[in-house]
């Protein structure tokens, strides 16, 4: 019989969206996936909508529970009914693990989960409390999410800010950052369509500047924003389409109405052609208020078309060039950022004067791709249920060690372990770094002491203080060892350094100063003894390492194999052979 997953989340469309590719993943391993939401509470789809996915799932073979899950916080009554419809499915089921989502559906998810002693990972699609957020958000949501991860198994996180606080703050047994729930580039840039045809059966001339926004007509989105700046603008060339639906269309209509506005902007409705609209469009306008990390805002990028949005979390991970970005509180901001897009351009213009930043954005995002998520997320689900693939998560494990660092996964990452005095001579190496001229390698330091100011200045004096990250104490150097690239030690004295060898076991290149101690080590996996104190033999055989890579499968083998010697067991059958010897003395 197949082990059963369940897939939680508190409306339809949170699954429909963005897990069938996680619930297909899991089937692929072998697990029969259930799924469980409220097919009633989602005020954003239709009956027909929701038959159709019905069908879906049942084409699929995924089994569906109704819970009574509500998106009112203060709906207490709804909420312990959930809890304990949830909780007599997990006690009947027997899942291998619960993979939940949406704030409330996921607090019932973990409390339940918890009684029921089940595995549960969370994915974060956007806490409600961020940078800017307002106090009630911070008051009700941040003690839940705090308190709850206690009882996460692993707590997924989409963009950089809140994995960051979750990191600090939280306390659950992993926390993960995976960007977003991907994007099909190759889908959303595919260049099939008749992008003339398609401006024209939506009414739009050759010289019309057609703009888009896509989301559910809600304050969050923040539509409004856009239709108050067109009306400053006053430019009949405009065209603005909004594709989306929700419970400010009523309201959203009046104002385009009182706004004379209504052969300038129209609401578009649901719409399965985003695609299509996107690249037809001259540019793609995103003000939410908030967002986790959006996907459409993603979509837009995929198909290579400018795109102006808040400048909020989330987005800002998103685009690349501070202009284009917006503050989503401020109608003259947007104004005058949308009347520097237009100017005088004619529309054929717009796409070569936005070559630039659209080729950026587009070459960034391929890190989003939905195949690069799908890889995360396989990684995460064989470790919580036991599958090992040691491979895949120390994979994750760098990405998480380079989002800490807030630098890409692709950067070269030296690490060094000790304290920060003159002995162990860090100022070596941080003049190295510099003699490279390479901004894509960093320094990394594990350890505390009296010269951190010290360090810090000469890196910034030597115009390197993004590359230097001095961590101070941490009691997990065993896992950064096998994430990092190369390990050196510059010391000007040793006995017998044991993070040296740790950096051995490890199956990490290394390099160490020439002196007593190190050269009792030569040999041990690959590495190199020189000079201590001369930056410039560092950055040469740093240079050498780290452009040497082909021979990284092989280290770990040899390095272990060599280190043996020095093996715990080793040193303490050792000792307690001289323990022996002076017992039959006594």
């Amino acid at each position: 019989m197949k082990k059963r997953v369940l897939m939680v989340a508190c409306v339809p469309v949170m699954i429909k969206h963005f897990n069938m590719p996680n619930i297909r993943m899991l089937q692929d391993m072998g697990y029969r996936v259930e799924v469980a939401f409220n097919c009633y509470e989602d005020e954003m789809w239709s009956k027909g909508d929701w038959e159709e996915f019905k069908k879906q799932l049942d084409r699929e073979k995924i089994l569906v529970h109704q819970i009574d899950f509500t998106r009112n916080a203060a709906g207490f009554a709804k909420h312990i009914k959930a809890y304990q419809e949830l909780k007599a499915i997990l006690k009947k089921r027997n899942y291998e693990f619960i993979h939940c989502h949406t704030p409330i559906a996921a607090a019932i998810a973990r409390i339940a989960a918890h009684r029921t002693k089940t595995p549960i990972l969370y994915t974060a699609h956007g806490f409600h409390f961020y940078k800017g957020a307002p106090l009630k958000n911070w008051l009700l949501y941040y003690p839940v999410e705090k308190l709850l991860s206690w009882w996460t198994d692993c707590l997924i996180t989409i963009n950089k800010e809140d994995y960051r606080r979750a990191k600090r703050k939280f306390h659950a047994k992993r926390t993960v950052y995976i960007p977003g729930v991907g994007v099909d580039t190759k889908k959303f840039n595919s260049g099939f369509i008749d992008i003339e045809a398609k401006r024209e059966s939506l009414g739009v001339l050759s010289n019309d500047i057609m703009l888009l926004s896509v989301g559910e007509l809600s304050e969050r989105k923040n539509h409004e924003i856009v239709v108050r700046a067109l009306k400053e603008l006053n430019n009949l060339r405009i065209k603005y389409f909004i594709a989306g639906q929700g419970e400010l269309q009523e309201y959203l209509s009046g104002l385009i109405k009182d706004y004379g506005l209504e052969d300038n902007v129209f609401l578009l409705g649901y719409r399965n052609d985003i695609s299509e609209l996107c690249q037809a469009a001259d540019l793609f306008i995103f003000p939410s208020k908030q967002e986790g990390l959006p996907v459409a805002l993603m979509e837009a990028i995929a198909c290579k078309t400018p795109v102006y949005c808040s400048n909020i979390r989330g987005n800002v991970e998103l685009v690349q060039n501070e202009r284009t970005m917006f503050n989503p509180s401020d109608v003259g901001e947007l104004s005058v950022c949308l009347r520097r897009f237009i100017g005088k351009k004619k529309r054929r213009e717009f796409k070569e004067a936005w070559k630039k930043e659209v080729e950026a954005n587009y070459k960034h995002l391929l890190m989003y791709d939905i195949q690069n998520v799908c890889s995360d997320m396989n990684g995460l689900y064989c470790n919580i249920s036991g599958g090992g693939y040691d491979k895949l998560s120390n994979v994750l494990k760098r990405k998480d060690f380079a989002t800490e660092l807030n630098i890409d996964v692709g950067n070269t990452i030296i690490l060094s372990v000790g304290e920060l005095n003159r002995n162990k001579n860090h100022s070596t190496i941080i003049q190295a770094v510099a003699r490279l001229g390479d901004s894509s390698v960093h320094y990394v330091v594990a350890g505390q002491g009296e010269l951190k100011e010290e360090l810090e200045e000469l890196a910034e004096g030597l115009g390197i203080a993004k590359q230097l990250h001095l961590l101070g104490f941490r009691d997990d150097i065993a896992d950064i060892m096998k994430v990092v690239d190369l390990y050196c030690l510059p010391s000007l004295r040793e006995g017998l350094n044991v993070s040296l060898m740790e950096a051995i076991a490890s199956g990490l290149p290394w390099i160490a100063s020439d002196i007593r101690g190190n050269r009792d080590l030569f040999g041990k996996g690959r590495g190199y003894l020189i000079t201590a104190n001369k930056p410039e033999v560092w950055a040469q055989k740093i240079r050498d390492c780290i452009g040497n890579v082909e021979e990284s499968a092989t280290v770990k083998e040899g390095g272990e194999k060599g280190i043996g010697l020095f093996s715990q067991k080793e040193v303490l059958g050792r000792m307690q052979e001289i323990y022996m010897f002076y017992k039959k003395e006594i």
